[in-house]
């Protein structure tokens, strides 16, 4: 009788990950290098806004299809300065080139390689051709125009008439008549400037004298009704009426156009100007604009009863009014690069996160980043530089470090402070741009804190910041050249805390002192850019490390010795936790590249998060409310500012382990003699398992098992079989407790057999004969037989020359007699489906039975 028995044990520790986990982006911080608009379908209900962004980290067009609410994240990784449609074409005038979308911006190809290779300023269309200006404005050095009567397949040089090596800034279509606006070189080497004009689409050009300034380029072009506006840089604004033959000047508007009806806007320095009457006087927009230079303006929906007018500016992205320019709110397009992040009074009523950014300053939301204001920006920010690296939070003291060094604040931002005095080395006062902060006793009357630099080692302060002193003994020969990538303290108190510091190419090192002396930990030759810290204030802390390239490592004896726990060839930027104290805390790590990943026990195991973050280059994480029911995880990007995600999406994440057995009972075998019986472990949760370790009691019984020395990963859906062996040594009646510890809760099976002495045992001959394979060598399948002399368990496989068990045909109770299994390597090992291909070779055939056990060598030759 073939017994089956089966245990399977569940423990509900934190969630399977549900299909609808989502990263959404935040509100914010806006930035970006907005120089130019296009529109699909402007005065349609569904229209599509595309902006040209020319960023440090993420340049390109984005687009948006709600009205700018939302951005997709650029696929055309280039400075873009110009956009124009025709039709259901998008072209793009890069630094060094044209590139063309037919697909909304999805995806983007050069259009002619044979362009030349200079910066394509402005477009113009003029029914099915379209027409480039290139160049760079100063100095003056282009090749002119170009057009296209092919959607970009071709270009021909359009500029008979345009002054040798002139450059052309800006392009209209009034009609059927072209203007440009030129710069050149004159004779005599100087810049000059003005606007040309085709009345024969394009093929020569004229150069307009009549009311338009001496040696002055239009800058840009814009049309409302028969009317045709035009910017200069330095000399104001100007009207033609005829076309662009004659000018007069209307005063100083701005540097671009857009119009609604008869109402012109003008952009600025930190607003936007309207006309009411052709330019003759203008008016102020209203508030929310920033102080930065709106560069491009469009409207949609012109002719519709609300229309939308979009500013583009020089360093805060896009902004939208909907009331024709009385105010002015920022949109959702993030491109901004945030390297830092921290969470300020943690679960209290005034929790706010702050951003840091290299480039664009501090910002702070107060409510989970639907909104995000800048930090006291220049107005009290102490250093030249309006930027950040890395944060501390200590009671309510914020500390912010910059290339410039250490500022303060308390109160949320709004004003800042710097040290008395810089910091102070062997040799004076010394600079360098603070990259990692960590604290002991932060939120006491006295903490300590320190600050890691890129290259003169770390600082500490005891005073709040006011003043710094070198701690380096022991951390490098030459403080010049120690660069410090993160910091970390376990413990609150000095007398009981390590400080640990991850460098540049030299590993980790740590100071049980606070910081007078350092010693290596480990890791010597990586870079350590990240810490994570689980139960700091406990008897057995863990501290993770983040490296560049080798992933995460983890140290439970406070940094003797560190051992890898995933991640591996990760460049990880960041690590966070959640819980940080409770048995089950949950483990994140952002790296630079590959997204974000979650570990639920401590880096043993790891799973990509990264559903809906477009951005997979993450520099920074914070988690807030982590001791509240609706803990929410930040991740700052390279490129994309702050995504946000729910972690209570994460809480419900099943461990179960399922344990399977042909039988636990072994029956009675004769002294001297063996049985065996397969045992099945499976992960039948929802999240990956490791098994810890099997464990047989009592020792020195009648039982054993195959190895089982090394821990066994499964992930859902897996097994791992082994082998439970009964060898009595002497009569009697036996049982053993297999206690099977994972993640899940303990699983104890126990298993039951007989002995009697071989006197007793009525002599048989050899348990099995005739064992045959045929045919063999073999083709497609072929047949195992045997003659069982008496019944008993018996287990059939076959494995490869490694002894890896490839196929399972058989395992269950036999009665005496003859026997045949048929083994298909198209087949599965268990259960008959279609598996991968067994390649040709060598393969054995194992009978086990009665306590022996024989073989037969296979030959697959297809």
């Amino acid at each position: 009788m073939n017994l089956r028995m089966a245990v399977c044990a569940s423990f509900l520790m934190i969630a399977g990950i549900p299909a609808h986990a989502q990263w959404v982006p935040t509100n914010g911080p806006y930035s970006g290098n907005v120089d130019c608009f296009a529109v699909m379908g402007i005065n349609s209900l569904a229209p599509v806004l595309f902006a040209g962004n020319n960023s440090e980290v993420a340049s390109g067009v984005f687009r948006s299809t709600d009205n700018g609410k939302t951005w997709s994240y650029p696929e055309l990784g280039a400075n873009v300065r110009s956009l124009a449609v025709m039709g259901t074409n998008l072209f793009a005038g890069t630094e060094y080139g044209v590139d063309l979308s037919t697909d909304s911006g999805a995806s983007w190809k050069e259009v002619d390689s044979l362009l030349p290779s200079t910066p394509f300023n402005a477009f113009a269309v003029l029914g099915t051709t379209i027409y480039a200006g290139t160049g760079l404005a100063y100095p003056p050095t282009g090749h002119g125009v170009f057009c296209s009567t092919d959607t970009g397949k071709s270009w021909t040089s359009d500029g008979n008439g345009l002054p040798a090596n002139s450059s052309v800034i800006s392009l209209q279509a009034t009609g059927t008549i072209l203007v440009a606006g030129v710069a050149w070189l004159d004779s005599a080497g100087l810049g000059s400037g003005g606007v040309f004009r085709s009345t024969d689409r394009g093929a020569s050009w004229t150069n307009v004298t009549s009311g338009w300034p001496f040696n002055a380029p239009a800058t840009s072009f814009a049309l409302s009704g028969n009317d045709l506006f035009a910017a200069t840089q330095t000399d104001g604004d100007f009207l033609s009426t005829d076309s662009g033959r004659s000018w007069t000047s209307i005063g100083n508007g701005g540097a671009c156009f857009a119009a609604i009806g008869p109402n012109l806007f003008a952009g600025g320095f930190g607003s936007v100007v309207r006309s009411t009457n052709n330019g003759i006087s203008w008016t102020a927009s209203g508030s929310g604009l920033p102080q930065a230079s709106v560069q491009a303006l469009v409207a949609i929906g012109t002719n519709a009863p609300e229309p939308i007018l979009f500013a583009g500016t020089n360093d805060s992205g896009v902004f939208i009014s909907t009331d024709e320019g009385a105010s002015w709110n920022a949109t959702g397009l993030t491109s901004m690069d945030v390297r830092a992040l921290a969470t300020i009074g943690e679960n209290s009523p005034s929790q706010a996160i702050v951003a840091g950014s290299p480039f664009s300053g501090i910002f702070l939301s107060s409510d989970s980043g639907e909104s995000w204001a800048r930090a006291g920006g220049t107005t009290t920010w102490p250093y030249a530089g309006d930027a950040a690296t890395c944060f501390a939070v200590s009671g309510t003291n914020l500390f912010a470090g910059s290339q410039d060094g250490v500022a303060r604040t308390t109160d949320g931002g709004a004003h800042w402070t710097a040290p008395d005095k810089r910091f102070q080395g062997d040799t004076g006062a010394r600079s360098g741009t603070v990259t990692a902060y960590a604290v002991i006793g932060p939120g006491t009357a006295s903490p300590i804190l320190f600050a890691g630099t890129d290259d003169i080692g770390v600082y500490r302060s005891t005073d709040n910041g006011a003043n710094w002193i070198d701690v380096n003994n022991g951390l490098s020969y030459f403080i010049e050249w120690t660069t410090v990538k993160a910091l970390a303290v376990i413990g609150t108190n000095t007398s009981s805390s390590t400080l640990f510091a991850g460098l540049q190419d030299r590993g980790i090192y740590l100071s049980t002192d606070s910081g007078n002396s350092w010693q290596e930990s480990g890791l010597n030759e990586n870079t350590v850019q990240a810490f994570a810290v689980m139960n700091s204030n406990s008897s057995s802390p863990m501290i993770f490390a983040g490296t560049a390239d080798s992933g995460v490592f983890l140290s439970t004896d406070r940094g003797s010795r560190w051992k890898h726990v995933g991640l591996t060839h990760q460049d990880v930027r960041a690590l966070a936790v959640c819980n940080g104290n409770s048995p089950s805390p949950m483990l994140f790590a952002g790296t630079y590249g590959n997204g974000i990943f979650f570990s639920p026990d401590h880096g043993t195991t790891w799973i990509s998060i990264e559903d809906g973050l477009i951005n997979p280059y993450v520099q920074a994480l914070t988690v807030t409310g982590g001791n509240t029911s609706s803990p929410m995880l930040f991740a700052a990007t390279n490129g994309s500012s702050v995504w946000r995600r729910s972690l209570s999406e994460l809480s419900t994440v099943s461990y179960s382990i399922g344990v399977s057995a042909d039988s636990l009972d072994f029956g009675s075998v004769p002294v001297g003699k063996d049985s065996v019986r397969i045992v099945t472990v499976s992960n039948v949760g929802k999240s990956p398992l490791t098994i810890q370790s099997f464990q047989l009691t009592p020792k020195q019984n009648a039982f054993s098992t195959s190895d089982l020395s090394a821990k066994v990963e499964l992930l859902p859906g897996e097994s791992f079989t082994f082998e439970v062996f009964f060898q009595p040594s002497k009569a009697g009646v036996f049982s053993a407790n297999l206690e099977i510890v994972s993640e899940a809760e303990s699983v104890n099976i126990t298993f039951t057999g007989s002995a009697y002495a071989a006197a007793e045992i009525t002599p048989q001959s050899d348990p099995t004969s005739l064992l045959t394979i045929f045919p063999n060598p073999f083709s497609q399948s072929t047949t195992i037989s045997f003659t069982s002399q008496a019944s008993g368990y018996a287990y059939i496989s076959i494995v490869n020359a490694l002894g890896t068990e490839i196929a399972h045909l058989y395992s269950g109770e036999l009665a005496a007699g003859e026997h045949r299994f048929v083994w298909n390597p198209a087949r599965s090992m268990s259960d008959h489906a279609a598996a991968p291909r067994v390649p040709d070779g060598m393969y054995e055939c194992l009978v086990r039975m009665n306590g022996r056990m024989e073989t037969v060598p296979i030959m697959l030759d297809r």
